[in-house]
């Protein structure tokens, strides 16, 4: 087993991924360069073998020999709300330049890095399950900084890559369509979205804290993409979430006029972004286990561990 210093583990997915990598006998290092958000997490997430260790500004990484790195650190206030990054991780002036924590994490001296990526590399164009050997197309600022940390970690050649799907689960942002669904439905008379076309792939939160416990306990390095292999539409998802919180009679619109010829939502092409988890499952032994049902009924329900 490995001591795991994990940076952003006090936000929505570092939660998670303490708790797996603490269950799974690892020693943890939850790092926060906040103490607000350390005083912030409640007690009962924490494990045995979790400690938190406040760090300004990620600029005291001491591991010892054979230490690994998870870095979930980095603000993502350019990425769109229906991008998988860790969405508590907001940049609020105590983070570094993501540059500059690229550099503190290579000089510390690893033996491992495991790097959140996002989907959001490879860009919505396509129809089909992307792969990690395609080409990808980071069209916004947040995907193109995404993929430039990708390559620099990808060059000491100890790096695992991991590119989230759309995380969702307990404790996560309201800044996405999901929880804006759920938070409609419960309150109002109505549900009303952006756009019903879109279409992704949304990943448990507990399903991603395994695949980072993967990648770990393998030491694999390279590309690999922690999704379900499925896509669901924002009207889907909607209809999915009503019906499981009792109310699927209510009306689902969309704020912005409609395109002409077009039904239920404004986009003129759908934006597509689903991932194949072939790879992972072949090298990190890791698939999905919770399914989009099961994980909004938890969500909605009360029964999931926040």
């Amino acid at each position: 087993m490995a001591k795991v210093w994990v940076l952003g583990g006090e936000g929505f997915i570092g939660r998670a991924v303490c708790r797996r990598l603490s269950e799974d006998g690892h020693e943890v290092i939850s790092c926060s360069a906040s103490a607000t958000r350390v005083e912030k997490v409640p007690s009962h997430v924490r494990h045995p073998r979790t400690r938190v260790l406040l760090i300004p500004g990620y600029r005291d990484l001491r591991p010892d020999k054979g230490d690994v790195c998870v870095h979930l650190a980095e603000s993502n206030l350019a990425s769109a709300p229906m991008e998988g990054a860790d969405s508590s991780l907001l940049g609020d002036g105590k983070y570094p330049d993501p540059d500059d924590l690229v550099r503190l994490i290579e000089s510390a001296g690893f033996a491992q890095v495991v790097y959140a990526s996002s989907a959001a590399v490879y860009g919505d164009v396509s129809t089909e399950a992307r792969h990690e050997s395609e080409t990808v197309d980071p069209g916004s600022p947040y995907a193109r900084r995404k993929h430039a940390n990708e390559l620099r970690f990808l060059e000491s050649g100890c790096s695992a890559v991991l590119r989230l799907a759309n995380t969702y689960g307990p404790g996560m942002s309201k800044g996405n369509v999901l929880s804006e669904i759920i938070e409609q439905a419960g309150r109002g008379d109505c549900v009303a979205v952006n756009d019903l076309a879109p279409i992704r792939d949304f990943v448990h939160v507990e399903d991603v804290a395994r695949a980072f416990s993967a990648a770990i306990s393998s030491r694999a390095n390279g590309v690999f993409n922690v999704s379900t292999g499925s896509g669901t539409s924002v009207a889907d998802l909607a209809a999915i979430i009503l019906k499981i919180m009792g109310r699927k009679d209510l009306p689902v619109t969309t704020r912005s006029p409609l395109i002409p010829g077009r039904t239920g939502t404004v986009s003129a092409r759908a934006s597509v972004l689903v991932l194949s988890n072939k790879r992972a499952a072949e090298i990190l032994d890791w698939k999905p286990r919770v399914s989009l049902e099961e994980g909004i009924a938890r969500m909605v329900g009360g029964g999931e561990r926040s």
